[in-house]
């Protein structure tokens, strides 16, 4: 897979940068960790104005997929690295990547108009309810029980991060009489649906939500079970390669401010960039950066492969090497600054924080590592 940037990918990479520099408050992290109410200023709708929440949308529906800025994938990848080295606080992966490729791929034409234009304009948000992100798990899914009717009703718990002012809900849910996944489309605030909101530790919003008898009819209905697992596990393929990106996004950065660190602050009359031991900190995190940017982008080509089976296997090892990567550069940084590296008015502790938060989204590296063995074995 060719991942050299086009004259326009490359045009692209330059805008987001430009546009989170210029207008991402690089507090908002903090501010959202301190205080459960902060509201943060959106940069939603000028992400959409530069076609970023389009990249799965077609492009008869207003968005960019199949146009030649998204030939080769490697738009997805830039802009969630971008994400990653500014610590944007806004739901790219889970709104953009995840839900709307899932629609995308296997929602009726009728679906696919109804929101898929919204969500590349901005005004539609769509959060991603947890599901199984292996096989086996069905158990921890909402359950779907058929109606007569060919829609559904959901019971059961679930919970959803980077929810912001999500309008919708994809719900995978397990129907047991066809055992398979549907995956349901549902109305965040609607009849039977009971929303609790909080925070993770690096400010992410998350909801935990009670299903009670939610009524999903058949013109919200994504996928059927035949076909609801594949999607499934194929759409979360996607989200976990953007994930990796903006690891390495916020590992980039990290390693960046350490060197400008060493390179200003002295002890003993002397730069910290002139002590071998600290030296020897540096070497280990470009090592570990260079070697997570190879894995980032074998993710993403693992996650443009059809069969999801095929395609665990390469995610899953890019998902456990990331996450021991991602927290030996932030362990090394906050060691290089001492004291100060995990205050709150300093940034590499929001970006240690974001590191532990991305591990423990969709499977944390250790349950990664037990999935790669049991493929293995």
């Amino acid at each position: 897979m060719d991942f050299s940037l086009t004259d326009e990918q490359a045009s692209l990479a330059d805008m987001v940068n430009r546009l989170f520099e210029q207008e991402h408050d690089p507090q908002t992290r903090r501010k959202l960790a301190a205080d459960v109410n902060f509201v943060p200023a959106t940069i939603w709708p000028k992400m959409a104005e530069l076609g970023l929440l389009g990249l799965f949308v077609p492009e008869a529906l207003g968005g960019l997929a199949g146009t030649e800025l998204h030939d080769s994938a490697a738009a997805t990848h830039l802009v969630a690295k971008s994400v990653g080295r500014h610590l944007v606080a806004e739901p790219f992966i889970s709104t953009a990547v995840v839900a709307a490729s899932l629609i995308a791929e296997v929602g009726s034409p009728q679906l696919q108009a109804s929101f898929l234009p919204g969500l590349a304009e901005g005004r539609v948000r769509i959060a991603v309810a947890a599901g199984p992100w292996t096989e086996g798990e069905q158990a921890t899914a909402p359950k779907a029980v058929p109606r007569s009717d060919g829609a559904y009703r959901l019971e059961g718990q679930t919970s959803a991060i980077d929810a912001n002012n999500a309008q919708w809900l994809v719900v995978p849910a397990w129907v047991q009489a066809a055992g398979g996944l549907a995956l349901c489309l549902i109305s965040a605030d609607g009849p039977g649906a009971i929303v609790q909101r909080g925070r993770t530790l690096d400010g992410t919003e998350v909801v935990r939500i009670e299903l009670q008898g939610v009524a999903v009819p058949g013109e919200q209905i994504i996928a059927q079970p035949e076909h609801g697992g594949g999607a499934w596990r194929r759409a979360l393929h996607r989200g976990i390669a953007a994930l990796m990106a903006e690891a390495v996004g916020a590992m980039e950065r990290l390693l960046e401010m350490t060197v400008d660190y060493m390179k200003t602050r002295k002890q003993f009359g002397r730069p910290l960039a002139e002590f071998q031991a600290l030296r020897h900190y540096l070497a280990d995190m470009r090592t570990a950066v260079e070697q997570a940017t190879s894995l980032s982008l074998a993710a993403t080509a693992a996650s443009l492969e059809p069969d999801a089976a095929t395609a665990a296997q390469t995610i899953s090892a890019a998902k456990y090497m990331i996450g021991r990567l991602s927290r030996l550069v932030a362990e090394q940084s906050v060691q290089v600054h001492a004291g100060i590296g995990m205050t709150e008015e300093l940034s590499v502790g929001h970006y240690f924080r974001r590191l532990i938060a991305i591990d423990a989204t969709w499977g944390n590296a250790q349950q990664h590592l037990d999935r790669y063995a049991l493929r293995m074995g």
